[in-house]
């Protein structure tokens, strides 16, 4: 389910836990400091949520991902939504061929459920510098 919020005339949306997000829906405008972002994806007992930095693609030296290292726990919230919060289309892919979320706009998520122990890479593209490791435990 998600809440909608209109406050003159921009709007925020709410996921609640426990619903996914899925890449069709869209969500409102990023708070310009890169440590804040709005919960429009937040953290919650089922899964956890990771930004792709407004700003991201400008190079080495700018935050990527956010958190860049992410732990989950198999059968408590081992799936990771990714939520491209950048003005500029970004993906993320892993290192092996295990998943590609395609192309992400500004304002869509991606989720991704782990299924067994281990660590995982994930990049960006075309982004190489942009990377991140998804550790799941059991």
């Amino acid at each position: 389910m998600v809440i909608v919020i209109i406050i003159a005339g921009s709007f925020i949306a709410y996921t609640l836990p426990g619903s996914l997000p899925t890449t069709s829906e869209t969500y409102g405008l990023p708070n310009e400091n890169y440590s804040e972002y709005p919960e429009v994806v937040p953290n919650s007992t089922n899964y956890a949520a990771v930004f792709i930095a407004n700003g991201a693609s400008l190079g080495p030296g700018y935050v990527g991902f956010d958190p860049q290292n992410v732990t989950v726990v198999i059968g408590v919230n081992n799936t990771v939504v990714w939520q491209n919060v950048d003005n500029f289309t970004q993906s993320v892919l892993s290192s092996n061929p295990s998943f590609n979320s395609g192309n992400l706009t500004y304002g869509q998520s991606w989720n991704f459920t782990y299924a067994a122990p281990g660590t995982y890479q994930f990049t960006d593209s075309p982004n190489a510098w942009m990377n991140g490791t998804v550790t799941v435990v059991s």
